[in-house]
């Protein structure tokens, strides 16, 4: 489980989609359709709009980013949701940052730092969270591969031939359907049920 302090991803819940950013709020188009960002660090050139109508290229460069806050929001609460896992949204929040960094759009820079500075915090809980679930199927695999062993060597002597033969069968399945985990552990329980097998089958 996480760490007491460290909040779960169901407790950092996403902010509710936004609507479409204005971009006059964060750049303009000159004259001769260079546009500017205006960022944290100051006014950024971003791109070149030949294409007509000024304001159509700051829409443009605005629609970019409202890309980069879609896509992170939407990760967001997949994550919290538990439907993405947090490799995938490790892998959005780079790609999110690239386009940070690249400064081919214009927005709201503050508030899209915000953003993954936020997913980044529950990637960290997920994180947790998923390293606690893995240690604990961990245990629940080893617990049941126990059971097995014991009930192969319970049914060593047994005479009921044909279903205690159908019974070990079964029990090789369940075995193989288990999740994997401790190598070491898992090999010596399995030689264990192997050598109950094999004794039963020479009486048999």
């Amino acid at each position: 489980m996480a760490e007491p302090g460290v909040p779960t991803p169901a407790a950092l819940r996403p902010p509710a989609p936004v609507a479409a950013s204005d971009p006059t709020r964060f750049g303009r188009v000159e004259a001769d359709g260079t546009v500017v960002l205006l960022a944290p660090e100051g006014e950024v050139v971003v791109g070149q709009w030949a294409a007509g109508d000024p304001a159509d290229g700051l829409a443009f460069f605005g629609r970019k980013y409202d890309d980069l806050v879609v896509e992170i929001d939407l990760i967001t609460a997949r994550l919290s949701d538990h439907r993405a896992t947090p490799e995938q949204a490790d892998a959005v929040l780079t790609r999110v940052r690239e386009g940070l960094a690249a400064r081919s759009f214009v927005g709201d820079v503050a508030g899209l730092e915000a953003r993954c500075a936020r997913l980044e915090t529950m990637l960290g809980a997920a994180r947790e969270e998923a390293k606690a679930r893995k240690a604990e199927q961990r245990e629940a695999s080893l617990a049941a591969r126990r059971a097995l062993t014991d009930e192969a060597e319970s049914l060593r002597d047994s005479t009921a031939w044909k279903a205690t033969t159908e019974r070990y069968a079964a029990i090789v399945e369940e075995w193989k359907a288990l999740p994997r985990g401790e190598r070491a552990a898992e090999q010596e329980l399995w030689q264990r049920i192997s050598a109950a097998r094999t004794a039963f089958d020479k009486r048999r």
